[in-house]
């Protein structure tokens, strides 16, 4: 700051206005936070190339919950009484000017503190946005804080292809892949015709002739078939009939779908697929989420939903990390003590002075860290104490896995 041209001040003045921006010393953190500002979008509005609305051309929209860091502004159009920003949007990087606020006072911009996310399992932190097998940076520990510079961005993984289905044989409801990210397709739309579904209850024979037939069964409402013949005008009655297979129990006769006074029993279902190879449906879109059942091959599933292709979410910092609950959270600097510990002078605790006693329900803020002290696997933090401002390194949990300090909910 001394060397600056633009500071032209003497390392006394340095010095206070340092204690000025943080009275216990300036971290990385607190220092970004004087110089980046961040937004988050409250309702969807434009990104555009310029700044003048009237000249500019509308890049994309910008989605509800997207952050936005500050390049420059904000700036404020007098003549259509609004303000606006130059930013850059952190999931994708597109750049361009946005209204913070249009002229009849609503807003599409709030102000945000910078995002950070905290590791709550251990997981990879890779070089590139692609996942690639076995390439990581390092493994992040739980507790560690990952500083946002790019994301959360979408991921697709590979082609996976999901619906949610009924399975015909016994109404089974859940999520299957149709496609999977090599390619391998474990289920397609039945051809036109292949099955027909009943709207009435009607009668199963055993053979297409009504007078010479025998009844099987009954096939009730909404039950599947598979065609395997017809369908057939029988000519003694003129109604329509098919020989088929009944995806419920296999049972294999002839059904009447038509009558001769045109009243219909059984309609093409053109919202079947036939299942190729055994395949778990499941009770979440999530391709990882718990199964309900396996559905056998040659099994005929009923469309419910979709097809939807399957994402995952990644967000950048110094890496790629996958965002998913089990493995990040949302982090503030804001703790609260569950189990009485102690605030240190020193990290390495070993060579630490106890300040005072942290009690049970106490707040502090985080400074600096969570750094890992290696000699005794635990993460500490440098925090201030919200009761009498005292500042020193706390542990976050001990290594037998007791919680000292917890985040405060958001």
């Amino acid at each position: 700051v001394t060397k600056s041209p633009a500071m032209a001040c003497s390392s006394e003045q340095a010095l206070l206005l340092f204690r000025y921006i943080e009275a216990d010393g300036i971290t990385r953190r607190s220092f970004l936070r004087i110089l980046q500002q961040y937004y988050v979008c409250v309702k969807t509005i434009a990104i555009t190339n310029e700044f003048e609305i009237s000249k500019s051309k509308t890049h994309r929209m910008l989605d509800l919950d997207e952050v936005i860091e500050v390049l420059e502004g904000p700036r404020s159009d007098e003549r259509l009484g609004i303000t606006r920003i130059r930013g850059r949007a952190l999931g994708d990087g597109s750049v361009g000017w946005i209204s913070v606020k249009g002229n009849q006072g609503t807003p599409f911009l709030k102000e945000t503190p910078k995002p950070f996310f905290s590791c709550v399992a251990k997981i990879a932190l890779e070089p590139d946005f692609k996942q690639q097998d076995g390439a990581s940076v390092r493994m992040l520990k739980m507790d560690e804080v990952l500083e946002v510079l790019e994301g959360p961005r979408r991921e697709k993984v590979g082609d996976v292809v999901r619906i949610r289905a009924k399975t015909c044989k016994d109404a089974s409801v859940g999520w299957l892949t149709v496609k999977d990210k090599e390619g391998e397709v474990f289920a397609e739309v039945a051809s036109n015709g292949q099955y027909y579904t009943c709207v009435v209850s009607i009668t199963m024979t055993d053979v297409q002739d009504i007078k010479a037939c025998k009844v099987l069964r009954k096939l009730d409402v909404n039950e599947t078939m598979r065609i395997l013949e017809g369908p057939a005008t029988e000519d003694s009655t003129g109604v329509f009939r098919v020989r088929g297979q009944s995806t419920k129990d296999d049972m294999t006769g002839w059904v009447t779908i038509k009558g001769n006074a045109g009243t219909v029993y059984a309609k093409e279902n053109k919202q079947v697929y036939t299942v190729l190879r055994s395949v778990a449906l499941q009770r979440k879109f999530q391709s990882d989420s718990e199964a309900v059942r396996v559905i056998a091959k040659d099994e005929a599933v009923e469309l419910i939903e979709g097809p939807k292709e399957e994402w995952s979410i990644s967000d950048a910092a110094i890496g790629w990390v996958t965002m998913k609950d089990r493995f990040l959270r949302p982090w503030s600097p804001h703790y609260r003590c569950t189990s009485a510990t102690v605030i240190n002078d020193a990290f390495v605790v070993k060579n630490a002075v106890t300040i005072r006693k942290l009690e049970v329900g106490e707040t502090v803020e985080v400074i600096e860290g969570p750094i890992l002290e290696s000699s005794l696997d635990v993460m500490r933090v440098r925090a201030r104490a919200d009761l009498d401002g005292v500042v020193g390194w706390v542990t976050l949990k001990g290594n037998q896995g007791t919680p000292f300090l917890v985040r405060k909910a958001r």
